[in-house]
């Protein structure tokens, strides 16, 4: 068994050994592309995240509207 391959954090995200092996041996350039890879998904996921919050707030100001 190779040692020192897992890692706790990286297991909890659903990462298992082999993945983890391989981000262990990116090189600079394979580290500078994965966090940009990484941030753009991060950004989608807030984009997605901020329209489904304007849809769920449009929702609750005209239900506001309808009780009154």
């Amino acid at each position: 068994m190779r040692a020192g391959i897992g890692h706790s954090g990286l297991y909890k995200l659903g990462f298992d050994g082999a993945a983890i092996a391989l981000l262990r041996k990116l090189d600079v350039r394979q580290y500078r592309a994965l966090l940009t890879i990484l941030g753009e998904l991060h950004a989608d996921k807030h984009v997605e995240s901020s329209v489904a919050t304007v849809a769920v707030e449009e929702k609750m100001r005209v239900k506001g509207k309808e009780g009154r």
